[in-house]
């Protein structure tokens, strides 16, 4: 309960990463620096090592490259080079592309505004915020130049104007998500709690990018309302808020992203928002620029299960064992193409050579309770539980399933303990608390179900054992007819 305690800074400086509209490739990072001047006077700037960089993107930058070479006095090809290092998170590199860019024209909002975000990803607020108001005082109408200044201004403290940055950008466009979350950290600086609240009771806002950062500022506010259990699933929710989509500029950024690293990103994040087919076809591109990469035939095998093509996913997946024996997680994802395929002892000798491989694998010990409780054989979940807490793995999922299988054994003291650790561990799964509910009426512990009941509801009003555990509870508590 003490997450909800975060300070209110270190919330504006997530709203500021999240507004950057950029993928952090690390490994990109690490690899680069500025190349010694060899272009005259303005040197094109070069990473000073392409280690970790596949062919497709070593070929796209070296093109990017020499098509500025061709014309160093083409502004429009110094930002197209900082964009596509931009992209790659090579902001150092980026950086004095786009002030080249301004140098020899200084009239285009959009290179202000690169120029604007290159500063902010080197620290210099200062700079940004300098670059970002000759943006808004050439393109005045752009919303998410408004929001981006607010939540510098935000960060350095600075709340009065940048309220007035926000408000502006809601007046051109009313469903800003930046400049919404920016407000409500402003009402939780304030000490305007309920403020916080209406701010964010958006159903569409909490659902999207900015998500995960509603519902952080959600829980803060509602703990300092002393509403704790309210607070507590919104914060199992929050978190720093993922990419805002609201910026057709950045957007041109992005268009700009190349090899595998990229694909599986943008693959992953279609799977996550149940887009199996297009995220199938990335992965497909992405497998004819590398055909043996282990990391794209495990995605491929995800998206084909997921569009329930069993035996693509089962061959995908025995080709990148093949490829990387040595990685345990290739071993679950086969386990769980061998028991689409109703191979439910391949799935579970795939699982145990996962574990031999790594003891601590915690999709390994989840994946085979789920299997072995579907299965019915509720005994030898107890095993796996003890058995990954034996080497210090205890997770909601795992005791969420152990709970169940000790119901089907009868064992309700035991159940009772795993949901209750599930439930606290994961307030947001609605399993944990539906098991207490379920523990506590066979008890007859009539009170202390009705509330687990209810936090169930909170999170999923439509499901089905709802109303019969009520009914049970109700009886469990009321013998005489008098409830």
């Amino acid at each position: 309960m003490r997450k909800f305690l975060h300070a209110t800074t270190a919330l504006s400086g997530a709203l500021s990463s999240a507004l950057s509209g950029a993928l952090l490739i690390p490994l990109l990072v690490a690899s680069c620096g500025q190349s010694p001047a060899s272009d005259g006077a303005h040197a094109i700037p070069e990473p000073s090592s392409t280690e970790g960089f596949d062919a497709e993107l070593s070929a796209f930058l070296q093109e990017t490259r020499d098509d500025l070479r061709a014309e160093l006095d083409d502004p429009q090809r110094w930002v197209r080079l900082g964009m596509a290092y931009e992209a790659h998170s090579m902001f150092e590199l980026a950086l004095p592309c786009y002030e080249r860019a301004v140098e020899l024209d200084d009239s285009q909002a959009k290179w202000w505004y690169r120029l604007a975000l290159g500063r902010t990803q080197e620290g210099d607020l200062a700079g940004a915020l300098e670059a970002v108001s000759r943006t808004i005082a050439l393109e005045s109408g752009y919303a998410a130049a408004h929001a981006r200044r607010g939540g510098w201004l935000l960060e350095l403290g600075e709340l009065k104007p940048a309220v007035q940055s926000f408000e502006r950008a809601l007046a051109i466009d009313g469903r800003n998500p930046a400049a919404t979350l920016g407000l409500a950290q402003v009402h939780l600086a304030r000490g305007e709690h309920a403020d916080v609240l209406t701010r964010l009771d958006d159903p569409e806002l909490l659902a999207g990018p900015g998500g995960p950062l509603a519902h952080e500022l959600r829980g803060q506010a509602l703990a300092r309302l002393g509403r704790d259990d309210e607070a507590a699933v919104e914060l199992a929710q929050g978190g720093p808020a993922r990419r805002l989509s609201a910026d057709p500029w950045s957007r041109e950024v992005r268009e700009l992203r190349r090899g595998t690293a990229v694909r599986l990103l943008r693959a992953t994040r279609l799977l996550m928002r149940g887009k199996a087919q297009a995220a199938l076809e990335v992965l497909e591109e992405g497998r004819r620029h590398a055909p043996r990469d282990p990391r794209v035939l495990r995605k491929l095998g995800t998206a084909y299960a997921e569009l329930e093509r069993p035996a693509q996913a089962l061959a995908v997946l025995r080709e990148a064992v093949d490829v990387a024996p040595e990685d345990p997680l290739l071993r679950v994802s086969l386990a769980g193409a061998l028991a689409m395929g109703n191979d439910l002892q391949a799935a579970l000798e795939a699982l145990d050579q996962a574990l031999a491989l790594d003891g601590r694998c915690t999709w390994a010990y989840e994946s085979k309770a789920q299997m072995l409780l579907a299965a019915g054989r509720c005994g030898e979940v107890a095993e796996v539980h003890a058995a990954g807490s034996g080497q210090g793995v205890r997770t909601p999922g795992l005791a969420v399933a152990a709970g169940k299988a000790l119901v089907e054994l009868e064992s309700f003291g035991e159940a009772l303990e795993h949901f209750s650790f599930a439930a606290h561990g994961d307030p947001t799964s609605v399993d944990a608390w539906i098991g207490l509910a379920l523990a506590h009426a066979h008890f007859g512990q009539r009170e202390e179900g009705l509330r687990a009941l209810e936090r169930a509801r909170t999170l999923d009003a439509d499901h089905a054992m709802l109303p019969v555990l009520r009914a049970a509870l109700d009886e469990a508590g009321d013998p005489d007819g008098d409830g």
